[in-house]
């Protein structure tokens, strides 16, 4: 992924070229790179994040998501997704959109 922001030739994983930036949006990548590059590392034990492939993510309290299920466990019948589960322990802390789609995966 760090190549994605340090050439302006993007390859796919055989090594075919299928898109170029523009030194605008390659310069904007770059911009983009640093706030999270200079993030402390102790978020990663504070925070969490999801999406459901819209073009945001949503950011929660990963201590108070955790003391709250930890209080109330999830049963292995309940069918609620991420989101309602974020939702429903009241730990969201915000929003951050993309100017692109954010995929959700699983795997």
């Amino acid at each position: 992924m760090v190549g994605l922001f340090r050439c302006r030739q993007i390859k796919d994983m055989s090594g075919n070229n299928y898109m170029r930036l523009t030194k605008k949006e390659e310069a904007w990548l770059a911009r983009f790179r640093k706030p999270m590059e200079a993030a402390p590392k102790s978020l990663n034990k504070k925070i969490s994040s999801y999406t459901i492939g819209d073009d945001w993510i949503t950011m929660y309290d990963l201590n108070k998501y955790t003391t709250y299920f930890d209080k109330h466990p999830v049963s292995s019948n309940d069918i609620r997704d991420q989101g309602e589960l974020v939702s429903g322990s009241d730990s969201v802390i915000g929003v951050v959109q993309f100017p692109f789609s954010v995929e959700s995966t699983a795997g």
